[in-house]
């Protein structure tokens, strides 16, 4: 969505849609006054847990199944997910990125045990889990360890469904006793009139306060690591649009963080602005809205008239065939320039960034 947004919207959207009244932080482009189009909303909800004593774990357990019974009442919001917990027997560290670009903390061994400790229980497809044990070798790809690492996430996160989450349960595993140690995020797509739909989400973060400071209980990454984490994985995924981002937030580190003196940094920084805001903000800010009226036509939610009504606004598209011809499209040109500019802006910081990239990107 683009600035014409007005704070009324904002507000309301944040005071009656997916929060639990702890501390909001606005946060993602949405936010940005730099930035022109913005295509979803992205919060961070910090939560006190006081004295983390039960009473306490149960009363933020209720405010999250109330939050639930809001969304199933109103019909102007589509729930999505709602990742919370891990399954504690399926439960993995795979490694990590370090501040310089490296991956260290992986243990082929313990991971090929992983694997085919899954595989028996049939908690992983045996060709699938066979072709992952292949690949976990002592020196690993970036792409090998990413593919790795996101299976295995996805073997152990727990998404819960809108009714699971009403009732606080989901099979044997209460919310109680998952919710608090690791990071947990609601997604949701509002509708803000029969034309416009925009998608929503709350990441939530419990913290105590210990000498003043708040101590965070389901930080899973070191921030300062995060970002270039997310940077090398987005580059093997082929996502250069938000590569870009994830640089310009690198940068962004450097330059007010850190007060770093280099020119260069700020030049980039601006440049990344300048594209996300003309050369592709846009096209998209477009493709995000297609493939959301492709989600709410695939669930339902509308019929193929209004999927048309509404892409006509931004496109000349008739048909929910033509919508669909039209995703792929974008999305080959948007990321095809995106990579162009990426590798123009790194060819300008790359012998004085602290951190190194895989050699095919910088």
């Amino acid at each position: 969505m683009n600035r014409l947004l007005n704070d009324i919207i904002v507000s309301q959207i944040i005071g009656n849609v997916e929060t639990i009244n702890g501390e909001i932080v606005k946060h993602g482009s949405f936010f940005s006054p730099k930035i022109e189009y913005s295509s979803d909303i992205d919060l961070n909800e910090h939560l006190d847990l006081k004295d983390f004593s039960k009473k306490r774990q149960e009363e933020l357990v209720k405010k999250f199944q109330a939050m639930g019974q809001r969304i199933k009442k109103n019909t102007n919001i589509i729930y999505v997910n709602f990742k919370a917990g891990v399954s504690q027997d399926v439960y993995l560290d795979v490694g990590k990125i370090s501040e310089t670009g490296k991956i260290i903390e992986f243990s082929p061994d313990k991971v090929k045990k992983y694997l085919q400790k899954q595989i028996a229980e049939k908690k992983l497809p045996k060709k699938e889990g066979e072709e992952l044990i292949q690949k976990t070798k002592k020196t690993i790809s970036y792409q090998d360890f990413f593919l790795i690492k996101n299976k295995i996430k996805d073997l152990y996160r727990i998404n819960w469904t809108l009714d699971e989450l009403i009732k606080g349960k989901k099979g044997n595993i209460k919310l109680i006793d998952v919710l608090f140690y690791h990071k947990c995020r609601i997604d949701v797509i509002l509708k803000m009139s029969d034309m416009d739909y925009i998608e929503a989400s709350n990441a939530y973060y419990f913290y105590q306060c210990k000498d003043g400071e708040k101590v965070f209980m389901n930080q899973e990454k070191d921030e300062d690591t995060a970002c270039l984490s997310d940077l090398i994985e987005l580059l093997y995924e082929n996502r250069y649009l938000k590569a870009l981002k994830r640089l310009r937030s690198i940068l962004g580190e450097y330059c007010f963080r850190r007060r770093c003196p280099k020119k260069e940094y700020y030049i980039v920084r601006d440049n990344i602005k300048d594209i996300i805001n003309h050369q592709l903000g846009y096209q998209q800010y477009v493709l995000t809205k297609l493939k959301l009226i492709d989600y709410l036509y695939n669930n339902k939610y509308i019929d193929e008239n209004q999927a048309k009504w509404i892409a006509n606004i931004y496109t000349r598209a008739d048909s929910i065939e033509t919508i669909r011809l039209l995703i792929p499209q974008m999305e080959n040109r948007i990321n095809e320039d995106a990579k162009k500019y990426f590798k123009i802006n790194i060819e300008l910081i790359k012998n004085i960034v602290p951190f190194s990239l895989p050699k095919n990107f910088a």
